[in-house]
């Protein structure tokens, strides 16, 4: 892991795969390619470093100054930097390598655009995993991680909303797999979800004077009302997800 951290150019498909820790391919089409490193996010340090990996902006670059790849390696010892350094100062038609490696949309909309299955392959068999570890109290290690997952494959289809729009405008092919994901979050992760919020909804206070856990039902209600907000900012949402989104939404704000 700490390996691929110190390569920033390829740090989001490098990463996401480390804790994707993808099996050989299933025999069966419901059968889990997740292997055990994905249980490394229940960590909430781990959590919010692969948050952070995804979401790095990384050196702004606009499109019409990008340099191309002209040597390898483009990382160097100290002794070949300082080499490197001496052959821009004799060359003006060089460029740094900042400028060529860099990216006028942040890197995770980069690797969407660009090569979106190493990315969106390993984070999608993630969503997978929480079906296995959402069966236990929702209370648990198991549903905050679930929860931290939603909240990032949402962010993540948000970025991919973008990444269709460049995509379509440069008529390029479009990947399945962005609508995988899409698919993914409003079919087992919602229904996650509301049977939570049914368990929550059913739950009496340690005094026996309450049903309902209030505080629990907020949070889950949060998280429904998120998991549309794709669809919301595409204009693609139809009745049932409206009326799904302002139900959760209402709840919480009241």
């Amino acid at each position: 892991l700490m390996t691929f951290l110190v390569a920033p150019y390829v740090r989001v498909p490098l990463v996401a795969h480390f804790f994707a820790d993808l099996q050989k391919e299933p025999t069966l089409d419901n059968a889990l390619r997740c292997g055990n490193k994905a249980s490394f996010l229940f960590n909430q340090r781990l959590q919010a470093l692969f948050e952070a990996t995804l979401l790095e902006q990384g050196v702004w670059v606009p499109e019409a100054s990008k340099g191309s790849v002209v040597r390898v390696p483009m990382r160097r010892t100290e002794r070949q930097a300082e080499e490197y350094r001496q052959l821009l100062h004799g060359d003006a038609r060089r460029v740094a390598e900042a400028v060529t490696l860099g990216s006028p949309f942040g890197q995770l909309l980069l690797e969407l655009t660009t090569s979106p299955d190493g990315t969106l392959r390993p984070f999608i068999e993630i969503l997978r995993y929480t079906q296995e570890v959402s069966k236990c109290s929702l209370h648990s290690n198991s549903a905050t991680f679930t929860l931290f997952i939603l909240s990032l494959g949402v962010i993540v289809e948000l970025f991919g909303n973008e990444a269709i729009a460049e995509l379509r405008a440069a008529g390029k092919v479009v990947s399945p797999l962005l609508q995988e994901l899409g698919d993914l979050l409003r079919g087992q992760i919602l229904h996650i979800l509301e049977e939570w919020i049914d368990v929550a909804a059913k739950e009496v206070s340690t005094d026996g004077k309450r049903v309902g856990n209030l505080p629990t039902l907020c949070v889950l209600h949060a998280h429904r009302a998120l998991l549309w907000a794709p669809l919301i900012a595409r204009g693609e949402v139809d009745a049932r997800g409206a009326a799904a989104f302002v139900g959760s939404l209402s709840y919480v704000r009241e």
